[in-house]
């Protein structure tokens, strides 16, 4: 699959894919997968980078991005041809990128 031109400050992410549950869990065990799920948000892959984004931003970096950009609304899930689900935030949402 070609990746797209990303134009802008946007940025894609890799996020890890979600096991969809077929059982029905109480609220306790709903709360423990969620915060499961924030956990591993906290280490993602940029896929795609925007011609006008941070310069130090690059392909393939793990990056933490800033919870409430992922969870909040502030960004767009978009599925791709390849299966995977990325989200499509602003390059300002990256906290840090790890070493």
């Amino acid at each position: 699959m070609n990746k797209p031109i990303v134009l802008g400050k946007f940025v894609y992410v890799d996020l890890p894919q979600k096991e969809e549950l077929k059982v029905i869990v109480d609220e306790n065990t709903k709360e423990a997968l969620q915060k499961a799920l924030l956990k591993d948000l906290q280490r993602v892959t940029i896929w795609a980078v925007g011609d006008a984004a941070n310069p130090k931003l690059k392909e393939g970096q793990q990056v933490l991005v800033d919870p409430s950009a992922l969870t909040g609304g502030n960004s767009k899930i978009v599925p791709f041809e390849d299966g995977k689900t990325r989200a499509l935030i602003l390059d300002y949402h990256i906290v840090h990128i790890w070493p």
